[in-house]
């Protein structure tokens, strides 16, 4: 499949994978719950104000597809293929929009990058 944005050759040998964390399809979109990662200075806020201790996450509907084929079995090239042929120009430039969406998952501990074996 043919992309406006030219898919690196490394894409095919990373495989992205969720990581054991509480999740859920709620009216057709995932919803992922995770602890917070307080600072310092926000676990003493957190100390005096409360609140919740876990953030709910909820994807729109190219992060819930996205988030489903991230299975340990789909490297970003395949992701990126499916993204494209189900969303088309809605999602260009796939491969930037993909990348940036596995950029969040990662900083917020919910996926793995591993290398294709």
């Amino acid at each position: 499949m043919k992309f406006k944005t030219p898919v690196s050759k490394k894409l095919e040998t990373i495989v992205p994978k969720r990581l054991d964390v509480k999740w859920e399809k709620e009216n057709g979109v995932v919803v992922v719950t995770f602890k917070k990662n307080f600072t310092r200075f926000e676990k003493f806020l957190h100390k005096i104000l409360k609140g919740p201790e876990n953030i709910r996450l909820r994807m729109d509907k190219q992060g819930t597809d996205i988030w489903e084929l991230c299975d340990g079995k789909h490297s970003v090239k395949d992701i990126c293929e499916a993204m494209n042929e189900k969303y088309k120009e809605e999602m260009e430039p796939v491969p930037q929009r993909v990348s940036g969406f596995l950029q969040i998952l990662l900083q917020r501990q919910l996926i793995t990058l591993e290398r294709k074996k």
